[in-house]
């Protein structure tokens, strides 16, 4: 019968407990924890600014935007950003098409009776001087990616440099003279003589330019101009206190934007708030 039946000794479960509905978690993770797992009560308020021609020389501090530093580490973000930066850069060779090459439309030969191959013109794929059967022509290649996405990219990169302590903050990048020895000095004293390294300021002058260019594995670029893939494939990153402050104030205007639609509604709101604020204004005065 039924209720004298038993399982086989291979189907039994060896604890029973397993079946047992466990309980919820009540507590569960917010957003924001996803977004910025680190406390910002575990950041500093501002990070040492050191000499540029001096490393153990720290001439002051800059206060940093603790969300940039305390956000989440995504690779999945970083690789969007790459692509986004060489797909829109990618571009191949032309080659030319049957209607670029000069040349009469008349037909060379009859198309029977001479024993040649047929031919409709002199500017066929075949023939020296004809066109690119199927060549590569100038296309858009860019991918998509949205504002706020590319603004978490580089908060992501400089955090990162951050947390390697690849991030270095100096004065200011001035040198006397355009010469290449001011500059190759500087970065000696920094350790930075052999890496390659990204050197960012909010404007550089042209003697700064002029020197630093000859010097090998070391890029310049403004705040305005860096982008996520020069950061990712450098060593080190260093960096101006003015630089660094026009950066910061950059991507969180472009984290925080909220497009034209929110901004209208927003206004319209407050607009219709006013009036309404008015109209009971009038009516004690009415009264």
């Amino acid at each position: 019968s039924i209720a004298n039946f038993q399982l086989p000794n291979n189907l039994q479960l060896a604890d029973i407990n397993v079946l047992v509905k466990e309980e919820t978690i009540k507590d569960k993770i917010k957003p924001i924890n996803y977004l910025f797992p680190r406390h910002f009560n575990e950041m500093p308020d501002s990070l040492p600014v050191h000499s540029f021609y001096n490393i153990n020389e720290i001439v002051g501090s800059v206060n940093i935007v603790k969300k940039i530093f305390c956000i989440a580490i995504r690779k999945d973000i970083i690789l969007e950003s790459v692509r986004y930066h060489l797909e829109k850069t990618r571009q191949p060779y032309k080659t030319k098409r049957k209607s670029e090459i000069r040349g009469s439309n008349k037909k060379p030969h009859p198309q029977k009776g001479q024993g040649r191959a047929q031919a409709g013109h002199k500017r066929n794929a075949i023939w020296r001087g004809g066109h690119k059967a199927h060549g590569p022509v100038i296309r858009d290649f860019s991918i998509g990616m949205t504002r706020k996405q590319r603004a978490m990219a580089m908060m992501i990169a400089i955090a990162a440099k951050y947390l390697e302590g690849n991030l270095i903050i100096v004065d200011a990048m001035t040198v006397q003279s355009p010469k290449t020895r001011e500059v190759a000095g500087a970065l000696k004293s920094l350790g930075l003589e052999t890496a390659n390294t990204l050197l960012v300021d909010y404007e550089f002058t042209p003697d700064f330019l002029t020197a630093s260019r000859n010097i090998k594995n070391i890029e310049t670029m403004t705040q305005q101009a860096c982008y996520v893939y020069e950061v990712v494939r450098k060593d080190k990153l260093v960096i101006t206190v003015k630089g660094l402050e026009a950066l910061q104030a950059r991507l969180m205007a472009q984290y925080n934007h909220t497009g034209k639609r929110k901004s209208f509604i927003s206004n319209l709101q407050s607009y219709r708030q006013i009036v309404s604020e008015g109209e009971s204004i009038q009516e004690k005065l009415d009264r």
